[in-house]
């Protein structure tokens, strides 16, 4: 409940609220106050002001003490939901300051998470085991997007990212491994060198996923050819998830 006096706006505090039911419960000023641990004129003084700012009496003063009013019984229920609710509030919010809590949204692409999750899944729930994971797969780039649009509070991707004001962490890297036909001159090699790829075609993922701007960076460093479609003799880079 708000009310406005001479144009400022006064709500009850929590409080406030406490301090009424506090006597609602002991059924006395005096053995209120003694219960909260302050004095008997601060709590009158306290329920004085919950009761103006209302604009109704809530308890009614007796010879034994003090007994809530018809209205004031009818309020007793919804002040405790409502010191309760703020009870969990703070407790919750305390909570998490401590560690990792509750529900995360992570994004993954389908490249990675069915190869990693499975993996490390088990040890992340023994570690943070009040983590719950709401994962789903997209791609790479709507991952980035829908990451700062709020839609997810983490992903997993891979580089480069488009976006600066994403903190990033890298949890590990990613052999590359060049593939060829087996009548490819470059098989008969023991070794390939980035000389060697130089007005050569290559083939990676296509372009929604990450891979492929690293692919396509390769190519542009040492003068090969990325191929948007597959073609004979190509070669075929990959990366490789060891586990």
């Amino acid at each position: 409940m708000t009310i406005t006096w001479h144009g400022r706006t006064r709500e009850p505090s929590l409080r406030q609220i406490r301090y009424f039911l506090e006597v609602a419960k002991a059924g006395s000023y005096r053995r209120a106050a003694a219960r909260i641990g302050v004095s008997q004129p601060t709590l009158t003084a306290q329920i004085a002001a919950l009761e103006d700012i209302l604009g109704c009496v809530l308890l009614e003063r007796m010879k034994t003490g003090a007994v809530p009013t018809p209205l004031g019984r009818d309020l007793i229920g919804l002040a405790q939901t409502l010191v309760h609710e703020m009870d969990l509030f703070t407790q919750k919010a305390r909570s998490g300051s401590l560690g990792v809590v509750g529900t995360h949204r992570l994004g993954v692409p389908p490249t990675l998470g069915p190869y990693l999750l499975p993996e490390v899944i088990g040890a992340v729930h023994e570690a943070y085991p009040d983590l719950q994971l709401y994962v789903r797969e997209d791609g790479p780039r709507d991952l980035e997007a829908q990451l700062l649009e709020g839609h997810y509070d983490l992903i997993l991707t891979q580089f480069p990212l488009t976006a600066s004001d994403i903190t990033t962490d890298i949890l590990f890297d990613e052999p590359l491994i060049l593939t060829a036909s087996g009548d490819h001159p470059l098989s008969l090699l023991d070794q390939v060198t980035p000389e060697h790829l130089h007005g050569q075609k290559l083939l990676a993922l296509e372009d929604r996923y990450r891979f492929f701007d690293q692919v396509q960076e390769l190519a542009h460093r040492f003068h090969a050819r990325l191929l948007r479609e597959y073609e004979a003799r190509a070669l075929i880079l990959c990366a490789i998830w060891w586990g």
